[in-house]
């Protein structure tokens, strides 16, 4: 994804990194201009740019977390991640992977992710708490997540079933 109106120009892109850093490739210069100290423990699967505000970027990981980045500044702004669990569901919960982030169309504080538990979830970004919690099918992994930008109270996933789910936000 191109880079626009920030302090590092319109001709490098955004990418991530296996150790959970975020850096900014030049492609004039052909050279990462910038790499932030990593904020996420594990890999990064996806990360999506803020539709209302380009400076906002969020990023998800292995490690189970969301985190929103202010590119401007290039520093990480909100952590966003499931209550921690007590012992006994902590042995029995799977690892929480985040394979797929989506900004909502209409409200710039909402994202959307997905994760290899099967579940959608429902996040403010600006309060960093979680609102809602569902999931459509199986508890196979969904991969990925997008909102219908026409209709913006209807989400699509993909999942590792072979399905694909239509939900109403609520």
């Amino acid at each position: 994804m191109a880079l626009q109106n920030t302090k590092f120009g319109k001709e490098g892109f955004m990418c991530t990194f296996k150790n959970g850093s975020v850096g900014i490739y030049n492609f004039t210069k052909k050279n990462l201009e910038f790499l932030s100290q990593p904020n996420h423990s594990e890999t990064i699967f996806d990360m999506a740019f803020n539709i209302k505000d380009k400076n906002i970027l969020a990023t998800a990981s292995y490690d189970g977390s969301i985190k929103i980045w202010q590119i401007n500044e290039m520093k990480c702004i909100t952590n966003l991640h499931k209550p921690d669990l007590n012992v006994t569901q902590r042995e029995t919960f799977k690892q929480n992977v985040i394979y797929g982030i989506a900004w909502s169309p209409k409200e710039s504080n909402r994202i959307v992710s997905v994760n290899s538990n099967g579940e959608v979830t429902l996040w403010d970004t600006e309060k960093g708490k979680l609102l809602s919690e569902i999931q459509p099918g199986s508890s196979s992994a969904i991969y990925r997540v997008d909102w219908n930008t026409l209709d913006p109270t209807l989400i699509a996933t993909g999942s590792s079933d072979s399905q694909w789910y239509g939900s109403e936000k609520k």
